[in-house]
This record gives structure tokens, sequence and C-alpha cells, in this order.
């Protein structure tokens, strides 16, 4: 077979859109990667802040590499207040920006 020389990552230099936070959703920060698609992190919501057993999706679970230290956005569930759902890893060349 002949070799794969094919050039990726053309998708870099595309603008990504900001998602800011809505209702029911909240900015956190990793604190532990758990394994298994589960991390710990520390929400930055209105009750002063909270450590929550945060669920990275399916979407974002073998495409988007989280590492500790990162921001994401979570979605807070109305029946469990010490889980979430891992919503968007925000890249950190946005944060600077905003």
């Amino acid at each position: 077979m002949p070799k794969n020389k094919g050039k990726g990552g053309k998708n870099e230099n595309m603008k990504r859109e900001l998602i800011l936070k809505d209702n029911g959703q909240s900015y956190a920060q990793v604190t532990r990667i758990l394994g298994s698609g589960y991390i710990e992190a520390f929400c930055f919501d209105n009750t002063g802040g909270k450590k929550r057993l945060c669920h990275i999706r399916g979407k974002l679970r073998r495409k988007v590499w989280i590492n500790q230290g990162d921001v994401i956005l979570v979605g807070l569930r109305d029946y469990q207040d010490d889980k979430a759902d891992v919503l968007i890893k925000y890249l950190c060349k946005f944060l600077v920006d905003k």
C-alpha cells in the first residue's frame, strides 16, 4: 500500500463560536481526572463555588481531551445537585481574548 502523505490540520484556522453560559449551566475548572468518563470539577456559581462530579458526554469523549486545570462549561442537573455534565471545553486563546 502507498504511504499516507496527506496533510491534516486545516480545521485549526477556522473560528469557533464562543458559547456563554445559560440558565442551568455553570463554568468550572477541572480539579481531578477520575477515569471512565468522569472528572471532578470546581464550579463557579452563585452558591460561592462547589465541587461536583462531572460526566463527559459521548460527543466529547474521544474527540476533546480534558486535562487538569482546564476551564469547562457544565450543565447542572435539577435532580442531583452534586453531579453535572460537561458540555464544552474552552480553549486558552478564547479565555485570554474575552
